[in-house]
């Protein structure tokens, strides 16, 4: 099972046609990766305490936002 699961979900996956869609809809990762760090130390410090639970309630939500904004200003800017 553990040689013969990966490849059964590989290709399962590739088969999918929504699938190939998917580097267009995750590819603002980076930018999540870059700015996540950055808002979470934020929240922390204009609360003062939070608890680890509601910082990532919170910051998760702004850092798929800030970093699709990134996405799409790095993309206009590039091209």
């Amino acid at each position: 099972m553990l040689f013969l699961f990966p490849y059964f979900i590989l290709s399962v996956s590739l088969g999918i046609p929504q699938l190939k869609k998917a580097p267009q809809i995750f590819s603002s990762s980076y930018e999540m990766y870059l700015v996540g760090f950055p808002i979470q130390q934020t929240l922390i410090y204009a609360t003062g305490n939070m608890t680890p639970l509601s910082n990532w309630l919170i910051a998760v939500p702004l850092d798929i936002v800030v970093g699709y904004i990134f996405y799409i200003l790095m993309k206009r800017i590039i091209r």
